[in-house]
């Protein structure tokens, strides 16, 4: 029997069975890069596919009651231009071992974009075997998102505040989102309901946050998350961003201190965009593409729209998840 493709909204899911094919797939890399993949469970997707914006499309490619393959599309509220409207993310592109090398990863995309309507925009940041594919069934590239990285010393220093769930993003933070926005390229909204979701909502990692404030109105994101990849600790920065450069300090001065607190050797950041702090005098250096484990592309494509240019993006780690 020939395997079939199945759409599913989130709600449809048979969760158990689709945190065993993702873990399964993706055994070897996790492996490679000596990190744990039991986080990609059932909790962890019935927060990741019910976003603000709305529920998860997932294309399963299934032969005789088993999964064998899907490739996902979650909704996000993008900005650009002061317009915001609704878009989808490719994510979790998984095909077992034993049925790779079949077509169902093509098979499975195609699916979920013959599901979009009429000039909706999908996108999606596909690694180095899946490029090809990606651009066969349409897509074109349109931007790098290069990494930033510094090292950093295992100096002593104070437990840190603002840790995990302890910061909540409330309507200040809408203003700040539409601020940011207005000097920026195009990007994920991050409103109040955004942030909380995706870093206050995570079932499995807790975050380091700041928002500076002055005069009563937020002027910057930093969100810091410590991983464990091949024995190293290192600390990812999710959000890194701010409208006024006053307080690029004190968001530095944050990040420091977090280094030092979890002992970490290095901190990084994928970030493309307008609003940067002043990466520079931060001590952030653009890591040289070749030395690169993964290179960030961002490719999109609209449905039943014969026109495409290059569009910049604002974007960050937190846009997708990383380790």
């Amino acid at each position: 029997m020939s395997f079939q493709i199945i759409i599913l909204e989130a709600d449809q899911l048979d969760l158990k069975a689709y945190s065993i094919l993702q873990q399964q797939s993706f055994a070897e890399v996790f492996n490679r890069s000596q990190v744990d993949g039991s986080h990609l469970d059932s909790s962890f997707f019935e927060w990741k596919y019910n976003t603000p914006a709305g529920k998860a499309r997932i294309a399963v490619a299934e032969e005789n009651g088993e999964m064998l393959a899907s490739v996902a599309m979650y909704p996000v509220k993008l900005i650009e231009k002061n317009k915001i409207f609704k878009s989808w993310h490719f994510v979790e592109a998984a095909t077992l071992p034993k049925a790779r090398g079949k077509g169902m990863f093509k098979k499975c995309m195609q699916a979920l974009m013959d599901t979009l309507q009429n000039d909706e925009l999908i996108y999606v940041s596909p690694n180095k075997n899946s490029v090809s594919a990606t651009k066969n069934i349409g897509f074109k590239e349109s931007c790098y998102v290069p990494f930033y990285g510094k090292l950093v010393f295992n100096l002593p220093s104070k437990p840190v505040d603002n840790f995990g769930k302890q910061l909540f993003f409330d309507s200040n933070q809408d203003s700040y989102a539409e601020a940011l926005a207005l000097s920026s390229p195009r990007m994920v909204l991050r409103s109040a309901e955004y942030m909380n979701w995706r870093y206050n909502a995570h079932p499995h990692v807790s975050y380091y946050s700041l928002s500076p404030v002055r005069n009563g109105k937020i002027q910057g994101n930093i969100v810091l998350r410590p991983v464990q990849v091949k024995q190293k600790k290192l600390l990812l920065i999710m959000e890194f961003h701010t409208i006024n450069s006053a307080v690029e300090r004190e968001m530095l001065d944050f990040l420091a201190k977090v280094a030092k607190a979890e002992k970490c050797i290095l901190a990084g950041i994928f970030s493309r965009g307008a609003a940067l702090p002043a990466f520079t005098s931060s001590g952030l250096i653009k890591v040289p593409v070749f030395l690169m484990p993964k290179n960030h592309i961002v490719m999109e494509h609209r449905k039943y729209s014969s026109l495409f240019s290059k569009t910049d993006w604002f974007m960050q780690s937190g846009d997708w998840d990383a380790f």
